[in-house]
């Protein structure tokens, strides 16, 4: 997110002279007719930019701040994925734009896997147990195989916050946060740089949210509502599972299962790095989770990480697409998803199903309650 920010910035001493309206985000439409497209911005919104032959329009290569190296195009070569930054005035809805910054689809998708590499090399993962606001500060839960450990994660005025959105995990829908908002039962993940003794962590960037994530038994599926009504196994309550557009929707193959089933005995398997991944929390306790999204491990000290992690989220999206009406009354599954103010309407993130032998494996709380300590959905990893 920081080298786009360096292009905000760098638009904003080029446009000085310009209107004040200004536009950042991704191109999702071109209208090359009608010489505009659409841009869905930083905030989420949707707004219409127009061009006009005398429009300033630069493409800026990754990493280069000085714009004499920036090259001149036309405004239709603009296309759709493109990240842009555009000055102008509005008019009618439409900002008629005076200076447009281009980063082209292809130079931001070699940008994205460049810091997705970043942060499963250095970034690191954890369930928050205390907030200290004057400290700037913030402690979080690691799972390592020497068991779990706390890491203090040191902040400054200038540390990047972002929250996941409602019922998303997806780092493109995070919103700008603050350390105000963290609370003890989040959970983190941040970019930084380990002290050497690996107990402390400075944070340049971090991204947080309050996940939930239950077994349960289906009582009824209703496709067209696209609902499944569902008994959560710990609390008995009765719940309705709404499934999104980007709901994913899988049924895991039972060789799947049984190595999962490993996992969580401890004996681990192929790939998975032995014990718990990092941020899982201690036995005994429900992992306020769902983390889903991530293209690799966790990483950051006292972690498995790198390409010796198992990251279940990447493995269930490889596999074939599950529809809601192949569920079945008394199928067992596993829900992830956001917390919302509604806890028996739920949007979910993840709905798995084919996870018998994961639960028959799944340490027992008083009254026979299934905990899920080690069901581990990495969060959105940072793709921007």
């Amino acid at each position: 997110m920081r080298w786009f920010a360096a292009l905000v910035l760098a638009a904003a001493a080029v446009c000085a002279q310009t209107p004040a309206q200004r536009v950042s985000g991704e191109v999702t439409a071109v209208d090359a007719a009608a010489s505009k497209f659409t841009v869905k911005t930083d905030a989420g919104s949707t707004v219409e930019v127009s061009y006009q032959a005398s429009t300033r329009c630069l493409r800026v290569p990754p990493g280069v701040t000085d714009s004499h190296q920036w090259q001149k195009i036309a405004g239709g070569d603009v296309a759709a994925g493109d990240r842009i930054v555009a000055r102008g005035a509005e008019s009618g809805g439409v900002v008629e734009a005076t200076v447009i910054l281009v980063m082209a689809k292809t130079d931001v998708a070699q940008r994205r896997e460049a810091e997705r590499e970043d942060w499963q090399k250095r970034g690191i993962v954890g369930l928050v147990t205390a907030v200290d606001p004057a400290a700037k500060t913030v402690t979080v839960t690691q799972r390592s195989r020497e068991g779990s450990k706390p890491l203090l994660i040191t902040t400054t005025d200038k540390t990047l916050f972002k929250r996941y959105a409602p019922d998303s995990v997806r780092y493109a829908d995070a919103k700008a946060s603050s350390l105000a908002e963290v609370k003890a039962g989040d959970q983190l993940r941040a970019l930084g740089t380990a002290s050497e003794d690996g107990t402390k962590y400075a944070a340049g960037q971090v991204v947080f949210g309050t996940f939930d994530t239950f077994a349960a038994t289906v009582l009824r599926v209703d496709p067209a509502a696209k609902t499944v009504v569902v008994r959560n196994l710990q609390s008995k309550q009765v719940l309705t599972v709404h499934a999104a557009a980007d709901t994913l929707v899988r049924r895991l193959p039972e060789r799947m299962a049984q190595m999962l089933a490993m996992r969580m005995r401890g004996g681990g398997a192929a790939g998975s790095g032995g014990g718990a991944r990092p941020g899982a929390p201690q036995a005994g306790q429900q992992r306020a989770g769902g983390w889903a999204g991530a293209p690799g491990g966790s990483g950051g000290p006292g972690g498995a990480g790198g390409s010796g992690s198992f990251d279940l989220r990447q493995a269930l999206e490889r596999l074939p697409a599950t529809e809601l009406s192949d569920l079945k009354a008394g199928d067992a599954v596993i829900v992830s998803n956001s917390r919302g103010s509604d806890a028996s309407n739920v949007t979910a993130i993840t709905i798995v199903a084919g996870v018998e032998p994961f639960l028959a494996s799944a340490p027992r709380g008083q009254g026979g309650q299934v905990n899920l300590g080690s069901w581990s959905l990495d969060a959105g990893m940072p793709e921007e």
